[in-house]
């Protein structure tokens, strides 16, 4: 019996080998994409960054996706003041490690440090909820995501009214 299992584990390490990489699921990609956060305040005003994210993201299951990023963005009208953060998010959807169309919602731990101008630095952290949609083709995806962040985890900022972010991106799949 024991010699038939081991035949068995050879025969199934031997076959996973030849199976062409191609044929199976790419489960992780790396990516870059364009950062978008507006931060609506109750007068009506607005503040909002633009900037460049970069993330990589494994699948667990077809359903399930774990997606980590650094972000950096300016000041659309005052570069002086920039923001820079980790995103971390928890993905679930449909046709998240297959190619095809996708979509999904998650949520998203965020860590990030505004700064004016090396004078002030101030440090944010909390969680949001997160939409996304977007298509995998067989080596690499294009994305669109937006999430909602508690207004609640900008203490300094108290007539805060809501802050959401947002990325479109194209990732290399492997």
């Amino acid at each position: 019996m024991k010699r038939f299992l081991l035949l068995l584990t050879v025969a199934v390490l031997i076959c996973m080998m030849v199976v062409p990489a191609a044929a199976r699921p790419k489960k992780s990609s790396l990516g870059i994409g364009s950062h978008l956060m507006i931060f609506n305040y109750i007068s009506g005003a607005e503040d909002e960054f633009s900037g460049i994210n970069i993330f990589g993201s494994t699948a667990i299951s077809r359903n399930l996706v774990f997606r980590g990023g650094i972000y950096a963005a300016e000041h659309t009208d005052f570069s002086s003041i920039t923001n820079a953060g980790v995103d971390l998010q928890l993905l679930f959807g449909k046709n998240l490690s297959r190619r095809g169309f996708k979509i999904y919602a998650g949520l998203n731990y965020f860590s990030e440090t505004i700064e004016i101008e090396n004078l002030i630095e101030t440090d944010y952290s909390g969680i949001g909820l997160i939409l996304g949609l977007g298509y995998n083709f067989r080596n690499m995806s294009i994305d669109w995501w937006g999430n909602g962040r508690n207004p609640d985890s900008y203490e300094d900022l108290p007539t805060l009214d809501t802050v959401g972010a947002g990325c479109i991106s194209a990732s290399i799949r492997f």
